[in-house]
């Protein structure tokens, strides 16, 4: 994985940087996502977009815990 900041001011390079980057691995068929993603902070980055900076151990423990965290209710009347 890749990790480049950009300032708010710097967004069109932001979006040519993501595009060369596509172009490149496309041309190389590398299967890869590219993003572009915004936020106040990297720390903020890292909680709302976490899919793209964690393992899948850390996906899966948190997909545990937000699935045994809803009640199950018997629906049979």
């Amino acid at each position: 994985m890749t990790f480049r900041e950009f300032e708010d001011r710097e967004r069109v390079q932001a979006d040519d940087a993501r595009l060369e980057l596509e172009l490149a691995l496309h041309r190389n068929k590398c299967d890869h996502e590219v993003v572009v993603l915004d936020a106040r902070s990297k720390d903020a980055l890292l909680r709302t977009h976490k899919r793209y900076f964690a393992d899948l151990d850390e996906l899966i423990a948190d997909l545990v815990n937000t699935v045994s965290s809803f009640a199950v209710r018997d629906r049979r009347t």
